[in-house]
């Protein structure tokens, strides 16, 4: 019987063991697109319930999407609660995108007009409450939470860019989140100051 050396036995146990408080080694800065691809069928039920063909869901619904993975990276979506694993912010929302684009389906949002006209609003309608879902969270980076490099040389503002953007031109490999004190419910106040980040004009 011969035992593991004991880095690669700390190694696996980092890989395969959670810890407490968790992200006490930061979050890697893995690319944009990498993120997404832990999501695919989730996007791929995202495009189903929107009922949009390929080239349209690529040239209307994917950009604001992969925007939205470059600015909320592997942040979670609270402290304690609900998705607060790396990574949580991003599922929750494409989750509430895929819930909102789903409810909408069959709903009357407008009484006037003729039944053809009420029939062909009815995809744009569920686009918006779908991207609404998308974004309802978007405040959260800006609100809840300070990010910033292992030394806390740098800090992310995310006014000005992306996290991926950030850590990118800061050559960051790591990056390190706090919670901040009183941040109930304020993420509802900013969400409109940072959607310019991640809405395309179309």
């Amino acid at each position: 019987f011969q035992t593991k050396a004991l880095p690669e036995l700390s190694s696996q146990l980092d890989a395969e063991i959670p810890r407490y408080p968790p992200f006490l080694k930061g979050l890697p800065a893995a690319s944009p697109e990498d993120l997404q691809s832990t999501q695919d069928e989730l996007i791929a039920k995202l495009r189903q319930v929107i009922g949009f063909n390929q080239r349209d869901f690529q040239r209307l619904i994917q950009p604001c999407i992969d925007h939205l993975a470059a600015y909320v990276h592997l942040l979670p979506a609270s402290e304690h609660h609900h998705h607060s694993g790396a990574g949580g912010l991003l599922r929750h929302s494409l989750e509430v995108a895929f819930w909102a684009g789903q409810a909408a389906e069959g709903i009357i949002f407008v009484a006037s007009g003729t039944p053809v006209e009420k029939k062909e609003l009815e995809p744009r309608w569920r686009v918006a409450a779908a991207l609404g879902g998308l974004f309802h969270d978007i405040g959260k980076p800006v609100s809840d939470l300070s990010i910033t490099d292992e030394d806390g040389r740098y800090q992310w503002n995310p006014f000005l860019e992306t996290l991926s953007q950030w850590t990118t031109n800061n050559s960051i490999e790591r990056y390190f989140i706090r919670w901040r004190d009183g941040r109930c419910k304020r993420h509802e106040q900013f969400s409109i100051l940072v959607l310019n980040r991640v809405m395309t004009p179309e």
